[in-house]
């Protein structure tokens, strides 16, 4: 890392920049770059928030409106809107890499209030997978990608501190929707609760398309030939390149990295879907269930931002995402699977646990994907780890429902030791793709898999 000062006229604050090894200068902070961030935690806010709370609206549908439906038919409507909510991204992460984030969260922002207000009015599971899954999912992940890309414009050195501010918005929509779910399904009903979360979605994405804006000189430059192209071949290229399978081919950090954030990803989401639904089975009060993911959302905002912060400065990015995987696994095999039906108490714990560790996955999966990509690939390389994503979630959430059936308790056992052992492999494979990032940063010629081995478990990365 070198810092050199940049020229006055160009400049975005007066402090120096710093410089990566691809020649792409960062203000690493300064009033512009912290105003994009305060942009993107008001979009992040909305967008991230809603998923944070789809445990919460499954169970409220299954005991209201789909009550005669089954839990593997209802796991329909989530099932598809995590599809299209991690894959739609795909189509935006390349346009942002090369044109910017304007079209994207426009168009995203307005198809997902559409979306909220149908969904409101749904009573079908058909209505709830058109309007929920389908609209709400894909306009989530057309706006989210870009708005987490574009901090790695203005950031660095800062960049995990940076990015984990931004997604704690969601974290925090996570915490201020469950609110509005917990008081106002029982008093005004699921409409109005929703209708209210609209109104809400569109005052902070309103203000997050006036913040909002990427750094030109990062967008990636096009050929005289590409720009020359017809409408009918740029449309076929685009399609074809919005996908980085290359480098799921050819780049094996890049590639363990992508099965890594599956399995995390499908974990934690499996688990959030869930916990509500189990914890009306053994018989707690629907106050505490609210409570326990209102406590795992606020956990995951102050884990999130503070394994960042110990990241950034001591003990890398890939390190810290690694353990914490590690930690959510012991949790569910050492708290929820024994104790979890027994007391209240041990689920309070436990969601302290899952979310302090949730919240650093969701803000340190991005910033390590920075680091094994170039800044003006790392949309689309971003946006093709959620697309593989999407469909894990496809197959994983209908396997849960498959497992949990008519909601025993030994099948909710049987499920909690599904989740952890998924999260238990992703720390493995995070390490791979930690072995492999290094082994590549030192350029080994000769290969010697106990010096690799021992550079990979000792290097902070």
């Amino acid at each position: 890392m070198i810092t050199v000062e940049r020229n006055s006229e160009t400049s975005v604050d007066k402090s120096e920049d710093c410089v990566d090894e691809n020649g792409f200068s960062y203000p690493d902070g300064g009033l512009k770059a912290w105003i994009v961030t305060i942009g993107a935690i008001l979009g992040i806010f909305s967008i991230w928030g809603m998923f944070l709370i789809i445990g919460m609206i499954e169970l409220h549908l299954s005991e209201n409106q789909l009550q005669h439906e089954s839990t593997s038919t209802i796991a329909w409507i989530f099932s598809v809107y995590t599809f299209f909510y991690f894959s739609s991204g795909i189509f935006s992460g390349l346009y942002f890499d090369r044109y910017g984030l304007r079209a994207p969260v426009l168009i995203g922002s307005a198809l997902y209030l559409t979306g909220v207000l149908l969904t409101a009015n749904a009573t079908k599971v058909w209505h709830f997978i058109i309007s929920f899954g389908c609209l709400v999912g894909i306009s989530s992940g057309v706006a989210m990608n870009p708005l987490v890309a574009v901090i790695s414009h203005y950031f660095y050195k800062k960049r995990g501190l940076a990015i984990s501010l931004a997604i704690s918005g969601g974290t925090l929509g996570g915490v201020a929707y469950s609110g509005i779910m917990g008081h106002l399904f029982r008093q005004v009903g699921f409409a109005w609760a929703m209708r209210l979360i609209a109104l809400i979605s569109l005052c902070a994405l309103s203000i997050m398309i006036m913040l909002v804006r990427e750094d030109p000189a990062k967008l990636k430059v096009l050929t005289e030939q590409e720009r020359n192209l017809n409408v009918f071949r740029k449309t076929t290229q685009y399609i074809r390149e919005c996908m980085d399978c290359k480098a799921i081919i050819h780049s094996s950090d890049y590639r363990w990295f992508a099965i890594a954030t599956c399995a995390a990803e499908a974990a934690c989401g499996c688990c959030i879907t869930y916990l509500p639904r189990y914890m009306s089975t053994v018989g707690y009060d629907e106050e505490d269930y609210f409570l326990v993911i209102t406590a795992l959302n606020l956990a995951s905002v102050v884990g999130g931002i503070s394994v960042c912060i110990v990241a950034d400065r001591w003990l890398g990015h890939f390190n810290a995402i690694i353990i914490v995987n590690l930690i959510i696994a012991l949790a569910g095999f050492s708290i929820w699977l024994p104790a979890g039906s027994k007391s209240k108490i041990y689920m309070y714990v436990f969601s302290a646990i899952y979310g302090a560790c949730y919240g650093p996955i969701l803000m340190l999966v991005p910033v390590c994907c920075g680091k094994i990509s170039r800044t003006d690939e790392f949309c689309t390389r971003y946006s093709t780890v959620y697309v593989l994503v999407s469909f894990t979630f496809l197959v994983t959430i209908p396997i849960s429902a498959g497992i949990i059936g008519k909601g025993s308790l030994p099948s909710y056992k049987v499920f909690v030791v599904f989740i952890s052992t998924i999260s238990a492999l992703s720390s493995v494979l995070f390490f791979l793709s930690k072995l492999y990032a290094v082994k590549t940063t030192t350029h080994t010629t000769k290969v010697n898999m106990k010096q690799t081995l021992l550079k990979a478990f000792s290097a902070i990365y």
